[in-house]
Protein backbone atom coordinates (compact mmCIF):
# COMPACT_ATOMS: atom_id res chain seq x y z
CA UNK A 1 0.00 0.00 0.00
CA UNK A 2 0.97 3.59 -0.59
CA UNK A 3 1.20 4.56 3.06
CA UNK A 4 2.83 1.41 4.44
CA UNK A 5 6.11 3.26 5.02
CA UNK A 6 6.85 6.86 5.91
CA UNK A 7 9.08 7.17 2.86
CA UNK A 8 6.54 5.76 0.42
CA UNK A 9 5.86 7.80 -2.67
CA UNK A 10 3.15 7.38 -5.25
CA UNK A 11 4.55 6.83 -8.73
CA UNK A 12 1.93 5.93 -11.33
CA UNK A 13 4.47 4.73 -13.90
CA UNK A 14 6.46 2.50 -11.59
CA UNK A 15 9.84 3.68 -10.42
CA UNK A 16 11.22 7.01 -11.61
CA UNK A 17 14.29 5.10 -12.78
CA UNK A 18 12.24 3.46 -15.51
CA UNK A 19 11.25 6.89 -16.90
CA UNK A 20 14.91 7.94 -16.71
CA UNK A 21 15.84 4.78 -18.57
CA UNK A 22 13.37 5.44 -21.37
CA UNK A 23 14.38 9.13 -21.64
CA UNK A 24 17.94 7.88 -22.08
CA UNK A 25 16.71 5.50 -24.78
CA UNK A 26 14.95 8.39 -26.52
CA UNK A 27 18.10 10.49 -26.50
CA UNK A 28 20.21 7.58 -27.77
CA UNK A 29 17.68 7.08 -30.58
CA UNK A 30 17.73 10.81 -31.43
CA UNK A 31 21.53 11.01 -31.42
CA UNK A 32 21.83 7.89 -33.61
CA UNK A 33 19.57 9.37 -36.29
CA UNK A 34 21.48 10.32 -39.45
CA UNK A 35 19.95 13.73 -39.94
CA UNK A 36 18.26 16.30 -37.81
CA UNK A 37 17.14 19.82 -38.57
CA UNK A 38 18.12 20.93 -35.06
CA UNK A 39 21.18 23.16 -35.00
CA UNK A 40 21.70 22.23 -31.35
CA UNK A 41 21.84 18.46 -31.96
CA UNK A 42 25.57 18.19 -31.17
CA UNK A 43 25.16 19.94 -27.82
CA UNK A 44 22.03 17.92 -26.95
CA UNK A 45 23.81 14.66 -27.75
CA UNK A 46 26.99 15.64 -25.89
CA UNK A 47 24.86 16.47 -22.83
CA UNK A 48 23.02 13.13 -23.10
CA UNK A 49 26.36 11.32 -23.25
CA UNK A 50 27.67 13.19 -20.20
CA UNK A 51 24.50 12.42 -18.24
CA UNK A 52 24.78 8.74 -19.13
CA UNK A 53 28.34 8.71 -17.78
CA UNK A 54 27.15 10.48 -14.59
CA UNK A 55 24.56 7.74 -13.99
CA UNK A 56 27.11 4.96 -14.55
CA UNK A 57 27.82 3.29 -11.20
CA UNK A 58 31.49 2.76 -12.15
CA UNK A 59 32.15 6.51 -12.60
CA UNK A 60 34.44 7.73 -9.81
CA UNK A 61 33.60 10.83 -7.74
CA UNK A 62 36.54 12.71 -9.32
CA UNK A 63 35.33 11.81 -12.80
CA UNK A 64 31.84 13.03 -11.85
CA UNK A 65 33.29 16.40 -10.83
CA UNK A 66 34.88 16.69 -14.26
CA UNK A 67 31.65 15.64 -15.93
CA UNK A 68 29.75 18.33 -14.00
CA UNK A 69 32.12 20.97 -15.34
CA UNK A 70 31.52 19.69 -18.86
CA UNK A 71 27.75 19.68 -18.34
CA UNK A 72 27.86 23.43 -17.62
CA UNK A 73 29.21 23.90 -21.16
CA UNK A 74 26.18 22.04 -22.56
CA UNK A 75 23.06 23.49 -20.91
CA UNK A 76 19.77 21.67 -21.01
CA UNK A 77 17.88 22.23 -24.26
CA UNK A 78 14.61 24.12 -24.24
CA UNK A 79 11.73 22.14 -22.75
CA UNK A 80 9.86 22.17 -26.06
CA UNK A 81 12.88 20.69 -27.84
CA UNK A 82 13.12 17.70 -25.53
CA UNK A 83 9.36 17.22 -25.66
CA UNK A 84 9.52 17.14 -29.48
CA UNK A 85 12.32 14.55 -29.35
CA UNK A 86 10.33 12.42 -26.91
CA UNK A 87 7.14 12.76 -28.98
CA UNK A 88 8.94 11.59 -32.14
CA UNK A 89 10.49 8.70 -30.21
CA UNK A 90 7.09 7.68 -28.86
CA UNK A 91 5.57 7.60 -32.36
CA UNK A 92 7.60 4.44 -32.98
CA UNK A 93 5.19 1.58 -32.32
CA UNK A 94 7.63 -0.50 -30.24
CA UNK A 95 8.21 2.42 -27.84
CA UNK A 96 4.56 3.18 -27.11
CA UNK A 97 4.40 1.37 -23.78
CA UNK A 98 7.67 2.65 -22.34
CA UNK A 99 7.19 4.71 -19.14
CA UNK A 100 8.27 7.91 -20.92
CA UNK A 101 5.64 7.44 -23.62
CA UNK A 102 2.80 6.59 -21.25
CA UNK A 103 3.77 9.63 -19.18
CA UNK A 104 3.70 11.84 -22.29
CA UNK A 105 0.24 10.54 -23.18
CA UNK A 106 -1.04 11.24 -19.65
CA UNK A 107 0.39 14.76 -19.79
CA UNK A 108 -1.22 15.42 -23.18
CA UNK A 109 -4.56 14.14 -21.91
CA UNK A 110 -4.30 16.34 -18.80
CA UNK A 111 -3.57 19.38 -20.96
CA UNK A 112 -6.59 18.64 -23.15
CA UNK A 113 -8.79 18.30 -20.08
CA UNK A 114 -7.46 21.57 -18.62
CA UNK A 115 -8.03 23.40 -21.93
CA UNK A 116 -11.58 22.07 -22.11
CA UNK A 117 -12.34 23.02 -18.50
CA UNK A 118 -10.83 26.51 -18.74
CA UNK A 119 -12.76 27.18 -21.96
CA UNK A 120 -16.03 25.85 -20.49
CA UNK A 121 -17.04 29.11 -18.78
CA UNK A 122 -15.80 32.56 -17.88
CA UNK A 123 -15.97 31.61 -14.20
CA UNK A 124 -13.68 28.63 -14.80
CA UNK A 125 -11.29 30.74 -16.89
CA UNK A 126 -10.95 33.29 -14.07
CA UNK A 127 -10.38 30.59 -11.45
CA UNK A 128 -7.00 30.19 -9.77
CA UNK A 129 -6.22 26.84 -11.47
CA UNK A 130 -6.84 28.14 -15.00
CA UNK A 131 -4.97 31.42 -14.43
CA UNK A 132 -2.04 29.48 -12.92
CA UNK A 133 -2.05 26.98 -15.80
CA UNK A 134 -1.91 29.82 -18.32
CA UNK A 135 1.10 31.39 -16.59
CA UNK A 136 2.90 28.03 -16.29
CA UNK A 137 2.34 27.43 -20.02
CA UNK A 138 3.82 30.86 -20.85
CA UNK A 139 6.78 30.21 -18.57
CA UNK A 140 7.52 26.80 -20.08
CA UNK A 141 7.76 28.33 -23.56
CA UNK A 142 10.53 30.72 -22.52
CA UNK A 143 14.04 29.25 -22.91
CA UNK A 144 16.30 29.30 -19.86
CA UNK A 145 19.38 30.04 -21.93
CA UNK A 146 18.02 33.22 -23.59
CA UNK A 147 19.07 36.10 -21.31
CA UNK A 148 16.84 38.52 -23.26
CA UNK A 149 13.84 36.64 -21.82
CA UNK A 150 15.06 36.83 -18.22
CA UNK A 151 12.88 39.82 -17.29
CA UNK A 152 9.80 38.21 -18.79
CA UNK A 153 10.54 34.98 -16.88
CA UNK A 154 11.02 36.98 -13.70
CA UNK A 155 7.71 38.86 -14.15
CA UNK A 156 5.73 35.66 -14.79
CA UNK A 157 7.41 33.94 -11.82
CA UNK A 158 6.49 36.91 -9.60
CA UNK A 159 2.86 36.67 -10.77
CA UNK A 160 2.83 32.97 -9.95
CA UNK A 161 4.34 33.57 -6.51
CA UNK A 162 1.85 36.27 -5.59
CA UNK A 163 -1.02 34.17 -6.89
CA UNK A 164 -0.04 31.20 -4.73
CA UNK A 165 0.50 33.09 -1.44
CA UNK A 166 -1.85 31.95 1.32
CA UNK A 167 -4.54 34.44 2.21
CA UNK A 168 -5.39 35.48 5.79
CA UNK A 169 -8.05 33.18 7.14
CA UNK A 170 -7.13 30.39 4.69
CA UNK A 171 -9.80 31.14 2.08
CA UNK A 172 -9.34 31.96 -1.63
Amino acid sequence: PLCSRGGSRFSPSGSSGSVTSSTSQAMEWFCAKESSELASKDSICKRASLLKQMRDATTTPDAKKDLLKQLKEHPAPAYGTTQAIYADFCKIKTNGELPLCTSLRRTAESKKMASWYCASSEEAKQGLWCRRSELVAKLSKLPFTDSSKAEERKAISAQLSSMMKPTPGGGP
